[in-house]
């Protein structure tokens, strides 16, 4: 007996149209529900980092230095005539999104334990204090995750300033540059020595602060530049420091130096430079380092460190601009100190390719536990740069792990 066969009903064209339907409203209520969820352990989480960072213990440290606006300069000025110590931070990278809870919370820990453990007199944090890449943090409020930031340093009670990083106000952020400078420089904040800088050049946070010897004498000025961000783009096309920046850091330097003649110093005023995105000089000397089989050349001398970027690469700023001729020509600047390549920390000696004068160019241990998938489970790289700079203008320069507070 042949068994009976049935056809399948086939489907109407209205059939179709109400199953894409479907589909689609599931996935809209899933986006809704996912969207939702997000925005709840965001701010559940951020008002739980932020009361973190509120209730800070502050740092307990006898002989505190206390700045005064020097009336001469116009620059937040330190005046001592004993060791002056520096805690470079760098990249800090606080989310302020849903996905970044944990890593907040990190980044808040590892600045405490650092500040806390160095003691430092400044902080200086050069860049990407924020991340505002939404797709890292899930969160394009700039402003919020810069809060959680400020309020992190300010209960450590430790002065503090900042330098610009291209990731601080990226182009697709709720804030743009100006907006989060005039937050950062409002009168709220006790311990944050951040200035704008002057409105006629480029970028902002373009300042100094001063070092002075009870004699009046400038034994250290610290110059932060905005570094910039991108020249077009998001990616590795990243923006040089400009023309106009650079006749200001000439300027600036050639006037304090008159000021340290008036009052009977004879040699040329010493300063260290920190900004976020290294110089091209950067690459050529690490390049030149390694292609010497890891060994020091006539123009490079090799301090501590490594290019953990694969061993070799460099994210310089794209082209070549006068920074580093222009340090070079006015004998003042003995040290360079960026962040940027977070897996980068390595610090040379490099004369520009001949001559005996030599630049410090360093890269800081980052604090980031965002930009690199598994970045946060890596700990060599993390820490910081400790600098000390004496009444004679000399300095020392250490890298400083965060992980077991060794010296690299």
């Amino acid at each position: 007996m042949n068994a009976i066969k049935t056809k399948r009903p086939r489907r109407r064209k209205g059939d179709w149209g109400r199953i894409i339907l479907k589909i689609t409203l599931i996935l809209v209520a899933t986006l809704v529900i996912a969207t939702t969820a997000g925005t709840v352990v965001a701010t559940v989480g951020y008002k739980a980092n932020f009361s973190h960072a509120l209730n800070l213990d502050p740092v307990v440290k006898e002989n505190v230095l206390v700045p005064e606006i020097d009336e001469e300069t116009g620059y937040w000025t330190f005046t001592t005539d004993e060791e002056f110590k520096i805690l470079q931070l760098t990249d800090t990278h606080f989310g302020g999104g849903f996905v970044t809870v944990l890593t907040d919370l990190w980044a808040i820990n590892a600045i405490r334990d650092m500040v806390t453990y160095v003691k430092p007199d400044l902080v200086i944090i050069t860049g990407n204090m924020i991340y505002s890449d939404f797709f890292r943090t899930t969160n394009l409020n700039n402003m919020t995750s810069t809060k959680l930031f400020v309020q992190a340093m300010e209960s450590l009670g430790v002065y503090w300033a900042v330098a610009f990083g291209n990731h601080d106000s990226d182009s697709y952020a709720f804030y743009d540059r100006k907006t989060i400078s005039d937050y950062y420089e409002s009168a709220e904040h006790k311990y944050c020595l951040y200035m704008a800088g002057p409105d006629d050049i480029f970028g902002y946070g373009n300042y100094i602060i001063n070092v002075k010897r009870t004699d009046g004498v400038i034994s250290q000025s610290i110059v932060l530049v905005d570094s910039n961000s991108y020249i077009t783009g998001f990616t590795t096309n990243y923006d040089n420091i400009h023309d106009d920046q650079i006749t200001w850091y000439k300027k600036e330097i050639l006037r304090l130096n008159e000021l340290n003649k008036e009052k009977g110093e004879v040699d040329m005023i010493k300063s260290l430079l920190f900004f976020h995105i290294p110089l091209y000089e950067y690459r050529t000397a690490w390049y030149e380092y390694v292609n010497a089989g890891y060994s020091d050349t006539e123009n490079v001398k090799y301090n501590f460190g490594k290019a953990g970027e694969t061993g070799v690469i460099v994210y310089s700023a794209k082209g070549k601009d006068a920074v580093f001729e222009t340090v070079l020509y006015l004998g003042s600047t003995q040290g360079i100190f960026t962040g940027h390549d977070h897996l980068n920390n390595f610090s040379i000696d490099y004369n520009g390719g001949s001559g005996t004068t030599y630049i410090r160019l360093t890269y800081s241990l980052s604090i980031d536990y965002i930009a690199y998938v598994g970045i946060y489970k890596k700990t060599a790289q993390r820490g910081g740069t400790v600098i000390t700079t004496y009444s004679d203008g000399e300095y020392d320069c250490d890298g400083l792990r965060l992980v077991d507070k060794a010296i690299i």
